[in-house]
């Protein structure tokens, strides 16, 4: 037969282990019955302190309690119907001059008769739910916050395809909210960093044409270019959207940041699997997807070791989830750079498309006149050469394609 023990106010619990005929407590009072051996049927929970509850916190979780008890049921499954209890949980029934009472209704005898490992899950698990308990609850982020932690968990998880999945309807908003900066600069990295990776991949199966000896080999080399052609192309044009976004009213919005970490799976610094490729020889489609990856992946690392004006090391340090903050200045030279290196894939020698190729040198262009405006507020000699540098290297690209 169960017995029921309430903790009245201001008592706590205790940490000794209660045995044999050691069942009256002071403080405690029993408000069921005994077993044949006039003992309470219950043994109290050993060697553990536990914390005093407000009655809305003791409310909030005991029924989280009551749930992590009763996963021990199963152990009673294999023991005759007529000595099972049901019940045996952890109730608040109401409090005590603000004081939460907690009534257990404790296991009767026959669950002492099993294993001493399996007796001690119980109180192991209820200890675990009241630290548990008295935790603060993790609040998770809504909204747009909640979309944008999607698009940065992504990110440095290196799933960059979803990325831009999470981050397009922030980036787009309008009006724009707090988040659409931080979206359009993390999709701004991306879009470069694709841009460099497919680049490097459609040079390699150029070269692999050249060389390979084979005619059936040329054939497969032609139709990956294009595919990757097609990717990188379709990046460039991305992050020249991007930039127009970006340099809305003729400037780059102040406060900009890039508020995510660096990916958690480090690309290449080389592409060694393309060897084989310039050198004329195939491969399959799995060394084919994996350099795919190792491409894009690549990109995206040194595009972030660009944005922190370093290396990877230094991009690694820098973007750690916080906000990194992005100097006006300095992120219109990055983003100008990005423009320029995507326009080339537009060029005479890669997909020669003049009138593409002018849609991003015109957004080039507007980068510039946003950076030169800020050298005006602020002189910088070296950081005009760099501008000047930029605009006749997109000159050089619209001469390409007349």
């Amino acid at each position: 037969m169960d017995s029921r023990w309430s903790l009245p106010r201001g008592f706590p619990l205790s940490r000794e282990r209660q045995r044999g005929g050691n069942d009256h407590r002071a403080g405690m009072t029993s408000t069921g019955g005994a077993t044949a051996q006039g003992r309470p049927a219950v043994t109290l929970i050993p060697h553990f302190d536990f914390v005093f509850l407000e009655v809305s916190e003791a409310l909030k979780y005991s029924e989280r309690l009551k749930a992590t008890l009763c996963c021990h049921s199963a152990l009673l499954d294999s023991l005759p119907s007529g000595q099972r209890d049901s019940g045996r949980v952890a109730e608040c029934r109401g409090s005590e001059g603000g004081v939460a009472v907690l009534e257990v209704q404790m296991l009767s005898p026959p669950l002492r008769l099993l294993s001493r490992s399996r007796s001690l899950l119980v109180p192991a698990l209820a200890v675990l739910t009241f630290f548990a308990a008295c935790s603060p609850p993790v609040e998770r982020p809504t909204g747009w916050a909640q979309a944008y932690q999607d698009a940065r968990d992504t990110f440095y998880k290196g799933d960059f395809e979803r990325a831009i999945q999470f981050s397009e309807p922030i980036a787009s908003a309008s009006p724009a909210n707090a988040f659409t900066g931080k979206a359009l600069v993390l999709r701004a990295v991306i879009f470069a960093g694709e841009v460099k990776g497919y680049k490097e991949l459609e040079e390699a199966y150029t070269k692999g044409i050249g060389t390979a000896r084979n005619k059936s080999a040329k054939s497969e080399f032609e139709r990956v270019r294009t595919d990757y052609r097609q990717f990188g192309t379709n990046a460039g044009l991305a992050l020249a959207e991007t930039a127009l976004r970006l340099t809305k009213g003729g400037s780059l919005p102040k406060g900009l940041a890039l508020e995510a970490s660096y990916p958690s799976v480090e690309g290449p610094t080389e592409l060694t699997a393309l060897n084989r490729v310039k050198d004329g020889a195939t491969v399959s489609a799995d060394v084919r997807e994996g350099a795919v990856r190792d491409a894009v992946r690549k990109g995206v690392d040194d595009t972030l070791a660009k944005l922190a004006g370093g290396d990877r090391s230094k991009a690694r340090a820098s973007f750690i989830g916080s906000a990194y903050p992005l100097k006006e200045l300095d992120f219109s030279l990055f983003l100008d750079h990005q423009l320029v290196e995507a326009g080339s894939l537009f060029d005479s020698k890669h997909s020669n498309d003049p009138t593409r190729l002018g849609l991003v040198c015109d957004q080039a262009d507007k980068v510039a006149e946003a950076a030169l405006g800020l050298l005006k507020e602020n002189p910088d000699k070296d950081k005009q050469k760099e501008v000047k540098k930029i605009q006749d290297e997109i000159k050089a690209l619209r001469k390409s394609v007349q």
